[in-house]
């Protein structure tokens, strides 16, 4: 069904989209939606992954899924050899290509720092319809 392959679309898109600005910046930027990635950890970590699809706008019948709110939660891991201003060049980026898709930012955290790991992350959300191209 379209919905189950939308999460992976978006994460493709926005991946897509920002590799080439932020690897500029941050060559060794390591980008994944699997929260037990077992490769090396690299920096900057960037885990995009779905947080909950909730349908819309079902028919009378409710045979198909007509549309869906998808959100979407972006954490963004630096090591303590960056600092917080890195956070926001990179949330930059991805908050960018959110919106050029036209999700909405429902809330971004404010940086935070624990063992050595400087982190901030945030969540984007819209509904797409089946159909839509993304």
């Amino acid at each position: 069904m379209w919905v189950e392959d939308m999460n992976g679309k978006i994460y493709s898109v926005i991946r897509g989209r920002t590799r080439n600005d932020i690897s500029e910046k941050y060559p060794n930027v390591f980008y994944t939606n699997d929260n037990e990635n077992m490769s090396t950890t690299k920096f900057p970590s960037i885990y995009i992954h779905p947080i909950g699809t909730t349908e819309t706008d079902s028919d009378l019948e409710s045979t198909d899924i007509n549309s869906a709110i998808f959100t979407q939660e972006v954490q963004i891991t630096f090591n303590s050899d960056y600092e917080v201003k890195d956070l926001y060049t990179v949330l930059g980026f991805i908050s960018r290509e959110f919106k050029a898709l036209r999700f909405q930012l429902v809330t971004n955290s404010t940086p935070y720092s624990n063992n050595g790991l400087k982190s901030i992350s945030a969540r984007y959300r819209r509904t797409i319809a089946n159909g839509d191209i993304i």
